[in-house]
């Protein structure tokens, strides 16, 4: 049985955080399995050691929750959430909650995204200079979903804002989350048991929701907990990707001319964006029981945190993996999870950058970047804000 390398900094640390890529590359360095000392936590680097973990919920299960902290995992509407649940809940739970964003629902959308991100792509080229995160990749999240959403307007203003603060809580017990906690617990939960039938947007995804919790097919913490969930991982993680994307496609502009000549490598590209990217950096799961990974031996009752940046660039599974490749295609990616607890709006997220690739290709002859500044996110990674410009076709 080999032992179970130590890493001695927190990866929560702001020196850990702002040190990006490296940071996993480090990592990865040390084996499939390590164990962080200060965080108290296993982490899996290797893609291999995630399809361990990952294929067994029993052994490695989220419904003691996926935070680090207990604050968190003990937050009403989390306990009952699709992210942490397992079994037979968990999967009528995420049934309720993809109702209106399976890939037959997203058909009678699809067209309005589309228009809309040709509208706004055609504006931006106009302009002598963009914000990619807010001018660009927020648009469809806050123009178009957040009214689907169908939170009222006093609430919308603040999705991101705790949406932000909600991804920081899953980390330790550190100043981040400490100071987000407020903004989970008396923000967004508390804010969503203000709502019901009567307050949100007729025929939105949340007015649906409360008719089921009235009807008796939801309980009233896991209704509410799926109106929370459409605000939560709709917002951030998408805007990253369609970003990061975009930084993709204004750096190699060879390849961005090779994607307007060929269409059909809009969805591979998609997919190649998310893998570099990996928005979410990963989340952790219970040990229930003395076990093996990759070799390793571990501990029942510890928690094994996963880190999607390393499986996403491990060299065995991705050859040349800081590569942005556009025909590599990597559909087996973890940046949207694996298994049953595959991001649910995995198939909105999609069209959303698919139709914003389109439309690039479509009125942009070329893309430029400028400054950048990242958000450091116990969670989340990507950018706060950066500079850009689309030159019109």
């Amino acid at each position: 049985m080999k032992q179970v390398p130590s890493y001695n900094k927190s990866v929560f640390s702001t020196k850990s955080l702002a040190s990006g890529l490296q940071l996993y590359k480090d990592l990865s360095a040390l084996g499939d399995v390590i164990y962080l000392k200060k965080d108290k936590v296993y982490a899996v680097t290797s893609y291999a050691a995630h399809m361990e973990v990952l294929n067994d919920p029993e052994t490695f299960t989220a419904d003691q929750g996926v935070a680090l902290n207990k604050q968190a995992n003990e937050v009403p509407e989390a306990k009952v959430s699709v992210l942490m649940s397992e079994g037979e809940e968990q999967r009528k739970r995420k049934a309720w909650y993809m109702k209106p964003i399976t890939q037959r629902k997203l058909k009678d959308i699809k067209d309005n995204i589309s228009e809309s991100c040709e509208n706004m792509v055609q504006n931006l080229a106009e302009k002598n200079e963009i914000e990619v995160v807010k001018d660009f990749a927020a648009h469809i999240p806050l123009e178009i979903v957040s009214k689907m959403i169908g939170y009222p307007e006093k609430g919308s203003k603040k999705l991101l804002d705790w949406a932000f603060a909600t991804f920081n809580t899953f980390g330790p017990n550190n100043l981040r989350t400490l100071k987000s906690l407020p903004g989970l617990i008396f923000g967004l939960s508390k804010y969503s048991r203000t709502l019901n039938k009567d307050n949100v947007l007729p025929g939105s995804w949340s007015h649906a929701t409360f008719k089921a919790i009235e009807e008796g097919k939801l309980g009233e913490d896991e209704g509410r907990a799926i109106v929370m969930g459409y605000a939560i991982p709709s917002l951030d993680t998408t805007i990253q990707s369609a970003t990061s994307m975009f930084e993709l496609l204004a750096k190699h502009p060879e390849k961005f001319n090779e994607i307007k000549e060929n269409p059909d490598l809009i969805r591979g590209v998609v997919n190649e964006a998310i893998r570099l990217s990996s928005p979410v950096r990963g989340f952790s799961r219970v040990i229930t029981k003395d076990t093996e990974v990759a070799g390793y031996q571990l501990e029942k009752g510890k928690r094994v945190l996963m880190l999607w940046s390393c499986a996403n660039r491990d060299p065995k599974k991705y050859p040349n993996p800081d590569e942005f490749d556009i025909h590599r295609n990597p559909e087996d990616h973890l940046g949207w999870g694996y298994g049953n607890h595959r991001c649910a709006g995995e198939h909105l997220a999609r069209l959303e950058m698919e139709e914003l690739l389109k439309a690039l290709c479509k009125y942009a002859s070329r893309l430029e970047v400028g400054n950048s500044e990242p958000f450091l996110n116990n969670t989340l990674q990507g950018y706060k804000s950066m500079s850009g410009k689309i030159i019109p076709a």
